[in-house]
């Protein structure tokens, strides 16, 4: 997974290039690069973007990926889909399959991660 910082200058500013960590404005303006015209530019001005729209965009994205975090801890703690295929065997040879209690061990064990993380 990419960090925050990188997709929103991928996203603002294709092809702008840095070196090392860019945390604050003067980083930004400093630590960036593009070719412009066949030749490496350090000005800001061609950069494609602002420090300002990119801290909105990182803000936006941060957004967007925290309202998330449920799915991807969800997909961290479902059975794989060969367990979720004979845990679903088991109900329905059992006759288990529409009860909604301890004796379905599908339902119960997919259940539990959905209630353990709450979309939204």
């Amino acid at each position: 997974m990419k960090d925050i910082l990188s997709l929103a200058m991928m996203e603002l500013a294709p092809g702008l290039c840095w070196t090392g960590t860019i945390k604050t404005k003067q980083d930004f303006e400093t630590k960036c690069y593009r070719i412009v015209d066949s030749k490496l530019s350090e000005s800001p001005s061609d950069f494609g973007c602002t420090w300002e729209e990119l801290e909105a965009k990182m803000a936006s994205l941060q957004e967007e990926r925290d309202a998330q975090a449920y799915a991807r801890n969800r997909k961290e703690e479902y059975p794989d889909l060969a367990e979720q295929l004979d845990l679903l065997w088991h109900a329905i040879d059992s006759g288990t399959l529409d009860n909604k209690d301890h004796r379905n061990k599908f339902y119960s064990t997919l259940k539990k991660v959905k209630t353990d993380n709450p979309k939204g």
